[in-house]
């Protein structure tokens, strides 16, 4: 009995070499979301063991202590009395609180570094060398970002006034420069002008640009500055994060090295520091005089920063000025790579994450 077979051939990938591209491709910006986790998963933990370390030592003796002398209490009693205690004290509720977030913040940041390298193959020197920086490039990169700030600012302010139409509100950073504590205002100014802007830019200008930047430079400028945006949790910080994200992004390409924006990102900090100082402990005349003088330096540095995009337009390339370093520049070509790297497993969750949580700040009931 004769039968008609109707044969299927095999399905072939159409390029063994393109697939490969795209497993390591994909290997590769998993890396870099898993180090982004990472980061999250060490600010959750490290808190929650410092503060059931404090509790266990400080709070609940001093509970025990009182339960000694009373006859007999519930747990919810006993509960609602570490609650309290915790509310009274000034690792809790004070500027205190900065010394150990100081710690937190600072491994949060370096492990995920250390992690990334080392799955990437990156070294970190490299991240030091010596860059193609000018005194011109400084001083333009310092209009330019204070430019964006202002920018940045704008566009929250626009958004929350879009927010309080309905009812709702875009909460901003929390963190405020203490005054009831010296050890504590240190912490906070050493975390915000030093610690902070070093650590973050090892991380973001750093291992997580430079190991996507073998698949496109553009690509990776906007991909690691829309994870920066993200990472700072809240709407508030969440614009201007991005447009300086950028800025440092193009300038790390540009010059090679990572030490141009670490000073940009310790001038950027310090600026804001010393002006919340200037309003916490200047006199009535002395807030004028900040208001003013900041309304001022921005709207102006905003509009010079409009001149110098438009003026240079034309030379605004994602390319190094080093050509040793411009031939490494988008040796692997991946089709349609912004696409594919948001479709990674390990990059979509932590979008979805990062924007369900920033969410939960306009809708706290959620």
């Amino acid at each position: 009995m004769n039968q008609n077979y109707q044969v299927v051939p095999p399905v072939y990938h159409q390029n063994p070499l393109e697939e490969k591209k795209l497993f390591f491709f994909r290997k590769n910006c998993n890396s870099v979301a898993k180090a982004l986790w990472l980061n999250l998963l060490l600010q959750f933990a490290l808190t929650f063991v410092f503060e059931f370390v404090y509790i266990m030592v400080w709070i609940i003796p001093e509970v025990m202590e009182y339960l000694s002398v009373v006859d007999y209490t519930s747990f919810e009693e006993m509960y609602n009395l570490v609650m309290w205690k915790m509310s009274q004290d000034s690792m809790f509720i004070g500027g205190l609180l900065y010394v150990p977030t100081l710690f937190i913040m600072v491994l949060s940041n370096l492990l995920p570094v250390w992690y990334c390298s080392r799955k990437t193959g990156l070294r970190i020197s490299g991240l030091f060398c010596k860059g193609k920086t000018t005194v011109s490039l400084a001083l333009v990169s310092i209009v330019v970002m204070f430019g964006l700030n202002f920018l940045g600012g704008l566009f929250y302010n626009l958004f929350n006034a879009l927010l309080r139409i309905v009812g709702l509100n875009a909460p901003n950073t929390n963190m405020s420069l203490p005054t009831d504590s010296a050890i504590g205002m240190t912490a906070y100014i050493l975390l915000l002008c030093l610690l902070g802007p070093v650590t973050e830019e090892l991380l973001f200008r750093g291992v997580l640009l430079r190991s996507l930047t073998r698949y496109g430079t553009v690509f990776a400028a906007v991909s690691t500055s829309v994870m920066f945006g993200l990472m700072h949790g809240n709407f508030g910080q969440f614009g201007v994060a991005l447009l300086v994200g950028l800025l440092f992004s193009y300038l790390t390409i540009k010059t090679g090295s990572i030490r141009l924006t670490i000073g940009l990102h310790i001038l950027n900090n310090s600026f804001s520091v010393l002006t919340e100082i200037g309003f916490r402990f200047g006199s009535a005349a002395l807030h004028q005089a900040i208001a003013v003088f900041s309304s001022l330096f921005f709207i102006g540095c905003l509009i010079a920063t409009i001149v110098i995009l438009i003026v240079l337009r034309k030379k605004i390339h994602f390319v190094s000025d080093n050509p040793i370093s411009a031939q490494g520049d988008n040796i692997i070509s991946i089709p349609k790579a912004g696409a594919r790297f948001w479709r990674c497993g390990w990059v979509l969750a932590f979008l979805v994450f990062m924007i369900l949580f920033m969410l939960l700040g306009i809708f706290p009931g959620i």
